[in-house]
């Protein structure tokens, strides 16, 4: 996405921060959801604001998923994109509170008793 958004990976986390109208992407597949995001672009909508709907679109699928199996309040968050701040608040807001985050989630494996 950060391709066709013609902006660095970087970045988008800190562009999240300055959506104020932020889209409705409905596509849970990448393909499709890549196919809204080009839409939107060409309709002329803000950067920002298809990275929040993005970002958005992305942390409801993942509460949807979780609560299936259902977690706990104590949940960490790995991985790269659990460096990206806008992400972050994004699935923050979702779920309801935030996530534990290490200091550095991509080399996190597992980790257990932590908490």
């Amino acid at each position: 996405m950060a391709t066709i958004l013609g902006k660095p990976v970087e970045e988008l986390g800190v562009l999240h921060f300055k959506s104020l109208n932020p889209v409705k992407i409905s596509s849970a597949c990448t393909v499709f959801a890549e196919s809204e995001v080009i839409s939107y672009i060409s309709k002329g909508c803000k950067i920002e604001d298809v990275i929040a709907g993005l970002y958005i679109a992305i942390a409801e699928g993942i509460s949807s998923m979780s609560s299936r199996i259902g977690f706990e309040r104590e949940v960490a968050f790995t991985g790269g994109v659990a460096k990206n701040p806008g992400f972050v608040e994004a699935l923050s807001k979702r779920i309801g509170f935030n996530p534990i985050l290490p200091k550095e989630p991509q080399i996190i494996c597992a980790f257990r008793g932590l908490i």
